[in-house]
């Protein structure tokens, strides 16, 4: 797998797989580490998931200077691949050595960010979990736009269709 390549982005190794895509442990060749979603092409409704995954980028794009979302590196709209920085997701950083305040300052953080999604740019995310919230540079930050809802949106969420993970949503 090392010789798999993204754009310029060598695979290092594969760190997850979600619903959508693949994460991948990534390098470029300067030796820039980073993380790469590739979206998985297996799906019975992979048009659907397609048009997310491009509103996913979009909504990136879109958000390059905000500070509470996790920054785009690179992205590749036909092959369907994005790169972003590497940080410590949340459900990582949980445990018993983390103290209140630091857990209540999260919350507090992450519930500004959202707030203001939505106040300036009408920016729902619609899959706020533990896994796509994260501390980079030691600041809070939301990732993983999948499911984001927005003024002209690609709309492919059926009426009465659940998405996300059973146990969020």
């Amino acid at each position: 797998m090392n010789k798999h390549r993204f754009g310029k982005w060598i695979v290092v190794s594969k760190l997850d797989k979600g619903g959508n895509g693949t994460i991948y442990n990534v390098r470029d060749a300067e030796e820039q580490r980073a993380v790469l979603k590739a979206l998985k092409s297996q799906f019975r409704n992979f048009e659907n998931r397609r048009k997310r995954f491009l509103d996913e980028i979009k909504i990136l794009k879109k958000l390059a200077s905000y500070s509470g979302v996790m920054p785009l590196i690179d992205a590749s709209e036909d092959d369907l691949w994005y790169v972003m920085p590497i940080a410590e997701p949340l459900n990582n950083l949980l445990n018993d050595s983390m103290p209140l305040k630091d857990i209540v300052g999260a919350i507090r953080d992450f519930a500004r960010i959202l707030a203001e999604l939505w106040e300036t740019y009408k920016i729902s995310h619609r899959d706020i979990k533990p896994a796509n919230l994260f501390k980079l540079n030691q600041r809070w930050v939301i990732g993983d736009f999948g499911l984001v809802d927005f003024p002209d949106s690609a709309g492919v969420t059926v009426e009465g269709e659940k998405i996300g993970p059973q146990h969020y949503i």
